[in-house]
């Protein structure tokens, strides 16, 4: 079965190349931007009253009762404050959620369900009971009250600054419960999560208290290797606040036009009243999950599978500014937190086996798992291209896994995968790129599209580097027509001290191509910049059209460097045999080691043309001539996931024999250079024809998702009318009809330049307003609406 590149896919879908996608994006983001400004302004629902007043008993007490407590004075005895001296403390709990209660409506939640007295929300502080261990609380209740324990709180008239965030906490839960959800219908994970992020953020936001940074406790870490839904107790519950906080970061940044990260972020956690405006018919996992996903889906235009597997990434990533100690550093009490989020990360070393490294892994659904690599050498000079790989014995268990690099927002499923029908596994493989003293550490998230469907992730992961490496006698640089380089019978340089050492890195450079019904295996080593390295892993967070996008965009950034790389390579190839290298051997099949006499191995040559591992000597006496293949191959190591091994080749020319030596009977030809080489090439499943592409998925997708995340809440119809527009082109092979589209949101064609020129004008000032941070004037806006006008001419420039 042929292979089918997922970027030929959807550079398909959207017609003959991608440039519709710069059409689309270039035209349309900048002017979304104003659009995004002007709707996140925030719609006030109207409350009943924002006042409170705080009442000095029990809510459950009878006449009778209320009448004994008077009489015997149980709140003096208690607290030993008369009454008159619990003023103060009435006045700020009144005043503080006054102020919490105006936030809260201006984020469009429904009043809460609490009595009302004389225009004023009822609070009661009195003692509760013995032993209770909240200072505060809200009960599912009907009516439902919101309650303080006097004594937990106020003890002898010292205030406790933590009930800032009980007091923002409980009335959270009034207002959740004024939805009709209660902990009845929903997993603590939620209601206590929710609760727990808001209550934080009210007291940090409008009395500057929070809780001490010095360890992970004020970001809410929990045991994200388990289901998100199944908390191991009551404490992870609460400490779920740190997904909805993210989830108000992700609201919040994208109101600014940028991306929820490792940078702190006021949260705005409106997203939470769409989402709770849909009714709950069950408390059960699966329909939660449903509940959620759908409302996510409805709140900010992103699925719960990829916001949950990006928060992961993120989450596991925050150090330095989210954390402060004294005796450790940030990046410690970061590590600290991983091995709680996760209940002690896998360490994979580089040192002890440089070719690579291999695990077993078993995630559980809705679960994370993290991974810390080791990078052996810290002083090598350059980036190591490191290959993941995961196998597993379906393409839905992979389809599954999402794989970020911590704090880096680089999160992506599978960039390729594959199964072969006879052994019943399935690879799948990521790229990322691992600095010199870096530390990286992988978090691989298990949840489905359909995250209520997801099952247990059980398999291996991989972490190989593809290299190659080239010990050449050849000399360069390129000798002039008059003085070309003096041959050796022996296979010596001319200038032993003149040998080169070339390193070819990553899987665009260092590539394997097994045919195993040609019964033929091909090899190559060919230098190229290491961009190309780059744009072939993960950059984005996404699925894969948003990773085709990113690769336009660094394409475009470094145009300038890649041309001027190409040149020196070609120069280079001019200048120096040994910079591309083919190898050829007979087939052989995984699991094979030894040496393979008899390679093809050719190399580039001075002028352009090849040399030829073969001879020396003809091997056909009289005028025929056949100098058979020379080169020597040593696999160390053969799976779907490594292939490893070693070269030999002495090169000569079979073109250039001489007069003297046309005249012999088996001449011998002149041995120019010689090459001791080694490469090292991870997921060779990719080459092998055997392998079908996994296309149960279609690489399409996450488009919608992958558009919606470029832009501003409100243009869900816009995308939605784009999509339908390359449907129907795909469908017809037909360009796209964007008309309906520049008629509804572009401007008049008289007052646009719709030439390639007026896009660069419009690319130049996208640019200019992302790097000032700031909103669009007038005219810029103007000037966006004509790229949704000239969007089909757009999509024409190259």
């Amino acid at each position: 079965m042929p292979k089918r590149n997922s970027d030929t896919e959807i550079a398909a879908f959207f017609g003959t190349s991608t440039s519709i996608l710069r059409g689309l994006l270039a035209a349309m983001v900048v002017w979304t931007i104003g659009q995004g400004i002007a709707t996140a302004k925030e719609k006030t629902v109207p409350w009943p009253t924002t006042e409170f007043v705080v009442i000095l008993e029990s809510p459950y007490l009878n006449d009778l009762q209320r009448a004994a407590i008077a009489a015997i004075g149980v709140l003096d005895n208690q607290t030993g404050l008369v009454d008159e001296a619990m003023q103060p403390h009435i006045e700020k709990i009144e005043a503080y959620l006054h102020e919490v209660a105006l936030e809260y409506q201006r984020m469009d939640f429904k009043p809460p369900a609490l009595p009302i007295v004389d225009g004023r929300y009822q609070v009661n502080l009195y003692p509760f009971e013995s032993g209770y261990g909240a200072p505060a609380r809200v009960k599912c209740e009907n009516p439902t009250f919101l309650e303080i324990d006097l004594d937990a709180v106020i003890q002898w008239g010292k205030w406790d600054d933590r009930l800032y965030e009980h007091l923002a906490h409980e009335l959270f839960h009034a207002i959740v419960d004024s939805y009709d959800h209660c902990d009845i219908d929903i997993n603590r994970f939620f209601t206590e999560g929710i609760a727990e992020a808001i209550g934080i953020d009210m007291s940090f936001k409008l009395r500057g208290q929070e809780r001490p940074r010095v360890n992970y406790d004020r970001w809410g870490v929990r045991r994200y290797d388990l289901p998100l839904q199944l908390p191991k107790d009551k404490n992870d519950a609460y400490r779920t606040q740190s997904f909805w906080r993210y989830l108000g970061e992700h609201v919040a940044a994208k109101a600014q036009q940028k991306t929820a990260s490792v940078n702190e972020i006021p949260a705005d956690y409106s997203y939470l009243h769409t989402i709770m405006l849909a009714p709950l018919s069950s408390g059960d996992d699966k329909a939660v999950l449903r509940w959620l996903d759908t409302g996510l889906k409805a709140a900010i235009n992103q699925p719960l599978d990829r916001e949950y597997a990006f928060f992961l990434s993120t989450f596991a990533g925050y150090g330095e500014g989210r954390y402060t100690s004294t005796t450790r550093t940030p990046d410690e009490v970061k590590a600290l937190a991983q091995d709680e989020m996760f209940n002690q990360c896998q360490t994979l070393s580089l040192d002890a086996q440089p070719a690579g490294v291999s695990s077993s892994l078993n995630i559980l659904p809705l679960a994370g798992e993290c991974i810390r690599i080791d990078g052996g050498d810290v002083n090598r000079p350059e980036a190591l291209t490191l290959v993941i790989q995961m196998v597993a014995d379906s393409a839905q268990q992979l389809h599954q896994i999402w794989l970020g690099v911590a704090g880096d927002q680089k999160t992506s499923k599978r960039l390729a995968a594959a199964g072969m029908t006879a052994t019943g596994k399935h690879y799948a493989r990521w790229h990322v790129d691992l600095l010199p003293e870096q530390e990286m550490t992988l978090i691989a998230t298990n949840i489905n599209a359909t995250p209520w469907s997801t099952t247990p992730f059980i398999g291996e992961v991989s972490i190989f580097s593809t290299t190659g490496l080239a010990n050449s006698t050849f000399v360069g640089p390129l000798p002039s027509a008059s003085t070309p380089p003096v041959p050796s019978r022996t296979g010596d340089s001319r200038n032993k001290q003149a040998a080169r050492k070339l390193t070819f890195n990553g899987p665009s450079a260092t590539r394997v191509e097994i045919d195993a019904i040609d019964r033929n295996i091909n090899i190559s080593l060919h230098a190229t910049p290491d961009i190309l390295n780059a744009l072939s892993g993960i950059n984005a967070e996404g699925g894969e059209l948003e990773h085709l996008i990113t690769k336009g965009e660094i394409l475009n950034e470094t145009l300038a460097d890649m041309n001027s790389a190409f040149s020196n390579l070609s120069a280079l190839e001019k200048s120096m045999p040994g910079t591309t290298i083919d190898i050829g051997v007979p087939y052989f099949d995984y699991g094979f080691t030894g040496t393979l006499p008899g390679a093809r191995i050719s190399t580039n040559n001075y002028d352009g043309g090849h040399l030829y591992a073969v001879g020396p000597k003809d091997a056909l006496p009289g005028g025929q001539r056949e100098f058979k293949p020379s080169g020597t191959v040593t696999i160390i190591q053969y799976s779907p996931t490594i292939l490893e091994g070693r070269f030999v080749a002495n090169f000569a020319d079979p073109n250039a024999l001489t007069p003297k030596q046309m005249q012999e009977s088996q001449p011998t030809l002149d041995i120019v250079g010689t090459i001791n080489g080694y490469f090292r090439i991870a997921a060779p499943w990719q080459g092998d024809n055997r392998y079908e592409p996994d296309l149960s998925v279609p690489p399409m997708a996450d488009m919608r998702y992958d558009l919606m995340a470029r832009m501003p809440a409100g243009q869900e119809d816009l995308v939605d009318a784009v999509l339908e527009a390359a449907e129907e082109a795909r469908r017809t092979g037909r360009d796209p009809d964007l008309s309906s589209i520049a008629a509804s949101h572009g401007t008049a064609r008289a007052n646009c330049d719709c030439s390639c020129s007026g896009m660069q004008k419009l690319e130049a000032m996208g640019e200019a307003i992302d790097q000032a941070s700031r909103a669009p004037t007038p005219a810029e806006l103007a000037m966006a609406k004509c790229g949704l006008t000239c969007m089909a001419e757009y999509q024409r420039c190259e």
